[in-house]
């Protein structure tokens, strides 16, 4: 095998990029989703890093920017995502090259910090070059019982933007920005294919945003995002029985994770009782600038987070 280059992604090397992955994530990966993920006209690009052998892309890692507030502040994360090395490359350390080529790139982009979601294969890299382990998400599941009472004549469903719904935010926990850009670019251009569910109650208002899946065989429900213009726990109670009666012949259960130290988590760990003790999320985060106290970044009592941020989901 011949020396290899690692190099920020150029036009030339985006088919091969693609490719790659492709072969790495059949059937997860394609040229569609690259194109959603890393080529947005609007809002800060991507870092996408390759390694090169004789014109063969044959490692890949991206990072995905994401707005963040914080106190009234917003920052920018960039989320380590979508990787892939060619078997006959592997064990070469081409990771942790491309990891720290990021690293320069990063310093002339205005990023706050790193964060990522590893899998087995990546997480000793990320650690290896300061990527810290903060904690991780337990996921946790709300069984749907399939003989269920449907609502009474007069269930409230609208079509509700994401503007409207008027999330909670938390001021002393790190939350993606809800925005209207964002969320065009997250949920609606997504060729993932989202069903976005709107409840409203009085002056009360809940969106959810939810995909079907088949896990191991049994078809489940992840609710990837969801907002509440308030916490009254009968009105969330009603939202998310109505989001029950939606599902409760199509899916066994509704799988999602959350900080339980949030205020949302609290709420949202009444009516989803069961954890899934063999898998969760971990969390990693590595600072950039020194804009937020890295003890403050690096405490995951501090982070607000549902697995829309997750780029698997």
């Amino acid at each position: 095998m011949g020396d290899v280059t690692i190099k920020p992604v150029e036009e030339g090397d985006v088919g091969g990029c693609i490719e790659l992955l492709a072969r790495t994530f059949p059937g997860r990966s394609d040229g569609s989703t690259f194109s959603w993920r890393f080529e947005r006209p609007e809002g800060k690009r991507p870092i996408l890093i390759c390694a090169k052998c004789e014109e063969n892309v044959v490692a890949f890692n991206s990072w995905i920017p994401w707005p963040f507030i914080y106190r009234g502040t917003e920052y920018t994360g960039y989320q380590s995502g979508e990787t892939g090395t060619d078997v006959a490359f592997r064990g070469r350390g081409l990771f942790s090259r491309i990891l720290r080529e990021a690293d320069r790139v990063a310093s002339n982009l205005g990023i706050d910090f790193f964060f990522g979601f590893p899998n087995r294969l990546s997480r000793g890299a990320l650690h290896r070059v300061g990527y810290y382990p903060i904690g991780a998400g337990c996921f946790c599941l709300r069984p749907l019982n399939p003989f269920m009472k449907r609502d009474p004549e007069g269930s409230n469903h609208e079509e509700i933007s994401f503007v409207e719904a008027e999330s909670l935010v938390e001021p002393d926990k790190i939350s993606v920005c809800v925005t209207e850009e964002y969320c065009q670019w997250r949920y609606l251009d997504n060729p993932k294919q989202y069903e976005i569910i709107g409840y409203s109650e009085n002056h009360s208002k809940a969106l959810f945003v939810v995909k079907k899946k088949i896990w191991k065989g049994i078809p489940e429900l992840i609710l990837l995002d969801c907002h509440f213009n308030n916490y009254n726990p009968d009105f969330v109670k009603n939202a998310i029985h109505y989001l029950d009666c939606r599902y409760y012949r199509k899916v066994i259960y509704i799988r999602t994770f959350f900080n339980e130290r949030t205020d949302r988590g609290k709420i949202l760990r009444k009516f989803f009782p069961l954890k899934i003790r063999s898998k969760f999320q971990e969390i990693v985060v590595k600072p950039v600038s020194n804009a937020i106290d890295r003890r403050i970044l690096l405490n995951i009592n501090n982070w607000d987070y549902l697995p829309h941020i997750v780029d698997e989901y």
